[in-house]
């Protein structure tokens, strides 16, 4: 857990300026976007998280970790939900989690004014984007992948401390010597989720 938690840590807390009494969107609650909504919640972001149906067990997930509240976007409407939340202004900052287009313009659209939008998922091909929200808006934008060494001491630090804690994302555990069924575990989800004709 503490590999991908250093990406989230140096997603959120390095690459992305946050003060408290701000409200974050999380589009796409995978293992990134629960890692990171831990980080925004210790650190006092009210912190919405949106999906499809394809993501309803870890929508459930970030409603019991804290989210100040989760949109399935599959049937509900994200934009319209924010609009209520912030008093029409947008979310201060927008993480992009899911790597699918159609997040990328949600988010684009959610950010307020003067707000801030972090790459975190990776789509794997050429997208489409509407990029004229960063300008009308001006839009500061980040890109994240990966960590630094000092991203691995302020994981350490973090975790020290007792303030965030992983153990409650891990869903199975297997020995070693299964470490092929776990690996088609992963592979059949990952074939579900990647088929899903829903997207935010």
């Amino acid at each position: 857990m503490c590999e991908p938690f250093a990406a989230a840590i140096h997603a959120v807390c390095e690459l992305t300026p946050l003060r408290v009494g701000e409200v974050a969107l999380i589009s796409g609650p995978g293992p990134m976007g629960l890692l990171g909504l831990k980080l925004l919640l210790a650190a006092g972001i009210k912190t919405i998280v949106a999906g499809t149906d394809a993501d309803l067990v870890r929508l459930e997930m970030a409603r019991r970790l804290g989210a100040h509240s989760v949109v399935n976007v599959s049937q509900q409407d994200l934009l319209s939900h924010i609009r209520g939340e912030t008093d029409g202004f947008g979310v201060d900052v927008a993480f992009e989690c899911a790597g699918a287009a159609p997040s990328v313009r949600s988010c684009l659209i959610a950010a307020r004014p003067l707000g801030h939008y972090t790459q975190v998922g990776h789509f794997g091909k050429e997208i489409s984007a509407p990029l004229d929200y960063l300008a009308f808006k001006q839009i500061r934008m980040a890109g994240s992948v990966a960590y630094t060494v000092q991203t691995w001491i302020r994981m350490l630090k973090i975790l020290e401390q007792g303030k965030v804690r992983l153990g409650d994302l891990i869903t199975h555990k297997l020995p070693l010597d299964e470490w092929k069924a776990g690996f088609c575990s992963l592979r059949r989800q990952v074939s579900v989720e990647s088929s899903s004709s829903s997207v935010i």
